[in-house]
């Protein structure tokens, strides 16, 4: 499956990020056992600062939640001052 993913951004059959960006590297390969999941999960990492990307491509597990940005806009109409 993951090389067939590949050809197809190779080839410019998936719009997004690595159709405009010829040539990547890949950095990170997850598995899942459901397209589903693995879509969801993409769709869930493109949301995220490159400094969180980043501590995932490194393995830092940990710093992922320090990392999290909310963007919740009652979350910064109720923010303490």
């Amino acid at each position: 499956m993951l090389e067939q993913r590949l050809h197809q951004h190779e080839l410019g059959a998936v719009e997004g990020f690595t159709s405009k960006q010829f040539p990547f590297t890949v950095v990170l390969v997850l598995e899942f056992t459901m397209i589903y999941e693995a879509a969801a999960a993409e769709k869930q990492i493109k949301g995220w600062t490159r400094r969180k990307k980043e501590a995932l491509i490194a393995g830092r597990f940990d710093l992922l939640h320090n990392f999290a940005i909310c963007r919740n806009i009652t979350h910064f109409r109720n923010k303490p001052k």
